[in-house]
Order: structure tokens, then sequence, then C-alpha cells
């Protein structure tokens, strides 16, 4: 589905985005109410994180679950309470590496708790998305790993959508990212024909409202001239919170597994207010750009910004030559898949230099539940 089209879809949508850098040198907190009010936010985290922990670590010491599977419980923890958690991680280190160095161990306790700030959402902060270590994180939440129902979501976020996409994919929400079915190995060699009768659909069919194809997602364009796109069954959480000054949404979509009840991060999208004039387009693309970037952490290659369409920016490792006919992305899952991770900058109407929304997509994940998908057809 165009974006445009699935903007009418989102109520309050949005994703935001930031520099760890920039935002390690502003955290003070206690300064204003504002802080005091982040503290205390703070500290919930940490507490439902030890909560969550500590469910799991009971059931270990009690014998109901195995060390493998306290480890994937732990792991689930750090993705729903991720600055919790490396906080944690990061004084644990701290006093073991400083423990007879007094100074130096305050030193590095107090940088444990500007990462806290830093990975943990704040309506003040333009750019709210950090990457560490291995993992992105979005607005306090990770944005890593496939979720059970119960651990979806994380604080001030409704996923009402996501789970309700769970119980009945007809009233999932079908988005961006298009594939011709071919491209998946099991569809790979077959021609129209043999094509339409796997998904069972009619050829010549105008597909502008999109018919479900069963246990796959949703099929919009021609068949007869290959200009089809399947969609896979998506939902979304959506942020509650205080949006401060800088955005009037952000939502985070998942890919939702009915076979094994698994929601996997896809993608999330993030819209400005029209009068926030805090960063410029060219700040965003270049902290994305960084971001980006440090998610390769050692493979070769680099992030580029790439053309798309007007007033619209691309940003992705390798260029995309096949688009669809609103000009999006299509086929990003055509084997070998070359962008793991892209990130869509959209510029205001009024106004070329500012931002209306950006949209960053975990195109590996697309790609292997998709491949998932088909196996099972």
């Amino acid at each position: 589905m165009a974006i445009k089209k699935m903007l009418k879809k989102i109520s309050l949508g949005l994703l935001s985005f930031f520099l760890s850098s920039l935002v390690l040198d502003q955290v003070s907190l206690g300064q204003t109410r504002k802080s005091e009010n982040r503290l205390s936010s703070l500290e919930k985290e940490n507490r439902d994180f030890k909560k969550c922990r500590d469910q799991s670590l009971k059931k270990l010491k009690q014998k109901k679950i195995s060390i493998k599977f306290f480890k994937k419980n732990l792991a689930t923890c750090r993705e729903k309470f991720p600055g919790a958690g490396l906080y944690i991680i990061c004084k644990k280190n701290a006093l073991k590496t400083y423990k007879t160095k007094p100074k130096l161990l305050k030193k590095e306790i107090s940088s444990c708790k500007k990462l806290l700030n830093v990975i943990s959402f704040s309506s003040q902060n333009p750019l709210p998305f950090v990457f560490v270590g291995k993992n992105l994180y979005f607005a306090g939440i990770g944005f890593n790993k496939p979720l059970n129902e119960k651990d979806i979501g994380g604080p001030n976020f409704n996923c009402k959508g996501a789970k309700t996409a769970m119980k009945d994919y007809r009233k999932a929400e079908y988005h961006v990212f298009g594939n011709d079915p071919r491209v998946f190995g099991k569809f790979k060699n077959l021609n129209n024909k043999e094509l339409l009768e796997k998904l069972d659909a009619k050829a010549g069919r105008n597909l502008a409202n999109g018919i479900f194809i069963k246990k796959l997602g949703k099929l919009y364009g021609n068949m007869k001239t290959n200009k089809a796109n399947l969609y896979f069954p998506s939902g979304s959480c959506l942020y509650s919170g205080d949006f401060g000054n800088h955005f009037t949404g952000l939502s985070a979509y998942y890919l939702v597994d009915k076979m094994e009840k698994k929601f996997i991060p896809y993608f999330a999208i993030a819209f400005y207010h029209p009068n926030f004039k805090g960063l410029k387009k060219r700040s965003i693309i270049s902290g994305l750009l960084e971001i980006l970037q440090g998610t390769l952490k050692g493979s070769k290659g680099s992030y580029k910004v790439r053309p798309m369409k007007t007033g619209v920016q691309l940003i992705a490792m390798h260029e995309i030559k096949t688009f669809d006919q609103d000009g999006e992305p299509k086929n990003l899952c055509q084997k070998p898949i070359k962008n793991q991770m892209i990130a869509i900058v959209k510029s205001r109407n009024e106004d070329n230099k500012r931002v209306e929304f950006i949209l960053v997509a975990n195109i590996k994940n697309l790609c292997t539940y998709g491949e998932n998908l088909f196996k099972s057809f």
C-alpha cells in the first residue's frame, strides 16, 4: 500500500531518533519540574525491569524453567525495558572494574545513568532513537527481537492494533514495502498462470482495494501485467504519553506471526509537529546516516541518501532500482537481499528544509518473515 494511503490510516504514528553523542552532552536531571518527572519515570522503568527479571529468576530457582529459557526471558525484559536493562549491566561492570577506585567508579556510574537517559524516551529530545551495541532502540523500547503478546509494547505504548491483527488478519494493516510473490524461494520459477493458480487469484483483475491471500497477506495491483504486490499482515503499537513540542504522534509496527504467536519488529514512523523548527532536514538525515551506519558494526559498505521521488529521500546501503506505481521501493526481498534496513525522510510540502515524517524499516525481519510464511503456504 502506498505511503500516502497508509498515512490516512495512521491516527498518530511517530518515530523519533536521537544522536547519542548529542544527547549524552545535554542530559541533566533534577534541574526543572519536568526533569524531576523524568527521573520518576526512569525509576519506574528500573522497577519494572527488575520485576520482569526477578519473576523469571524465581521460576529458575524453583526449577520451573531451564537456564536456556531464563536467558530468553531476560532478553525479553531487556527488549521491553532497554534503558533499565543496559543501566544495570553497565553498573555491574563498573562495580567489577573500579571496585578499588571510588573516583573512577563514581564517574562510570554517572555515565551509566546518562546511558539510561539516552535510551529511555524523552519528549524533550527531538531525535529520541539510539543504537547501542548491536541493537536499535526506539522511543524507549527495543526494536529488534520477536516478542510474545504479553511482552509487546512498553512504557506508554498501547498495542491494541497489533493484538487485534494477531486475532484476525482481516483487521490487520498491510503497508509500505510490497514484493512480487516470486521473490520468495518457493514461488521463484512460477509463470503467471501457475502463480495465479497457487494464489487462487483471477487473471487481469485490478486489485485496487486488494484481495486477501489465505495464510500470506493481501495482494494489490494487477497479476496479468506483473504489477501486483503482496503485503504481509502487521499491527501497530501507538505511543500514548507526552509528545512534547516536537511530535504529533509515534507508532511502531509489528509483523504478526500467527503460527508462532510472535510480533516481529517491522517499521516505525514518526511525525513532527508542523511548528517544530528545532532540527532541519539536513541534521535529521545526518543523524539517521550515523545511526544506521552503526548497525553495520564492522561490516563493509555504508549508508547513503539515494533518489526516490519529489519531496522524499531514501537512506539505504545499496541502490534500489525497482519501484511500484506510486514510486515506492518494491521487491526488497529479492535475492540477494542487499538492504537490511532502510529509512525514508518526507519533507514538508510548505518547506522543503523541514521534515514531515521519518520512517525506518527492518527489511531483514520483513524478508525472513516472508520466507517462513511461504514455506508453510
